[in-house]
């Protein structure tokens, strides 16, 4: 049997260390208008992947959500590299981040494999091969390695 003071002490313990180790939630009241949703995606993207990132693209500014209240969803990018777009989803009531931005640690290698596989065969006329990924609020990294992030991401190659 457990000892009632050292139980609470134990979750005691977990509870701070998650919370220095996590950092503070952001609340419901991450953002209210279309500019804060702008900044707050910025640097949930940086926080997320270490680096700088842009918009670039499609910008949509929801204020009529009444179960999730606002969300803002649009294209962002690198700072440095502009061509590697991805989408991006906050909702303010969870304060969290989705997106689609990993598949960039793997988009060359995988295109390359497909399109290794797929040449010399005369019945296949390919346009293009991408893959591609659902957003998620998932931060992965080039460390997950290829295989972990295929089955596990919901990834696909499109051709």
């Amino acid at each position: 049997m457990y000892n009632i003071g050292i139980l609470i002490k134990k979750i005691s313990f977990v509870f701070v260390l998650t919370v220095l180790l996590g950092g503070c939630n952001i609340t419901a009241d991450s953002f209210t208008t279309q500019e804060e949703a702008r900044e707050f995606v910025l640097e949930l993207m940086q926080r997320k992947y270490g680096q700088e990132f842009q918009i670039v693209g499609r910008e949509k500014y929801n204020d009529n959500a009444t179960l999730l209240g606002l969300s803002y969803r649009c294209e962002v990018a690198p700072k440095d590299d502009p061509g590697k777009t991805a989408g991006a989803v906050v909702i303010q009531k969870t304060g969290t981040l989705k997106d689609d931005w990993a598949v960039y640690y793997f988009k060359e290698e995988v295109e390359a494999d497909v399109k290794e596989k797929i040449q010399g065969n005369s019945n296949i006329t390919v346009e293009g091969i991408s893959l591609e990924a659902p957003i998620t609020s998932v931060t992965w990294t080039e460390e997950d390695g290829l295989e972990t992030y295929i089955e596990n991401s919901g990834a696909y190659v499109e051709i």
